[in-house]
């Protein structure tokens, strides 16, 4: 009776240790292939993240395209569902404005190009900047914070202006835009004496 038991028992142990094989092996497939899509997954996020390189890039680029005056290259970094808000405070007055979509973005750059145009008796010089750059973990957002304190001079008076411009920027269909903007200005004025 013993040497059946034991035999049984060896036959148990065997069947259990094919069976704990088998399972092992199914198991490992799944974590094979698993580990397959991870390593495609981290070769996809890798090559589509965004770095701060990319918005260093892009501000400097929007930058160049702003001084040229040139609306639709401004639009071109925007995503079609842009909102803008701005902030402006000076002594007598507070104005904010918010803008939604391409087409008021447009209205927008055209009304401000055109103003830039007629005030060109105006003085301006920057007098500091800082930029902060920081982008997700995962890569696929980032936030742009850029300080200015600025001097403009007209004719009969010195403005002091301090300006916070946040900007939020997304990939989009492989294509890092501009997605939020936020800037907050204040403006301190000062009549220039003869």
């Amino acid at each position: 009776m013993r040497f059946i038991k034991a035999i049984l028992s060896i036959f148990a142990v065997s069947a259990l240790y094919v069976q704990a094989a088998q399972l092992a092996q199914a198991n490992s497939i799944p974590q094979q292939q698993n580990l397959l899509a991870r390593k495609d997954m981290a070769t996809l996020d890798t090559t589509s993240v965004i770095t701060v390189g990319d918005i260093q890039k892009i501000n400097r680029e929007v930058e160049a395209i702003i001084d040229q005056r040139d609306v639709e290259g401004v639009l071109e970094y925007m995503a079609p569902f842009i909102i803008s808000e701005s902030i402006t405070e000076s002594s007598n007055a507070s104005e904010s404005v918010y803008i939604e979509g391409i087409e008021q973005h447009r209205e927008m750059l055209t009304s401000v190009f055109n103003e830039a145009e007629s005030d060109e008796n105006l003085n301006t010089q920057e007098i500091s900047r800082k930029e902060s750059i920081r982008v997700t973990p995962d890569g696929q957002l980032a936030t742009a914070v850029i300080s200015t304190v600025s001097e403009v001079t007209t004719d009969d008076e010195l403005r002091l202006i301090t300006t916070t411009d946040t900007i939020r920027f997304a990939r989009l269909q492989g294509e890092v835009k501009v997605i939020f903007y936020t800037t907050d200005s204040q403006i301190t004025s000062h009549a220039l004496q003869d």
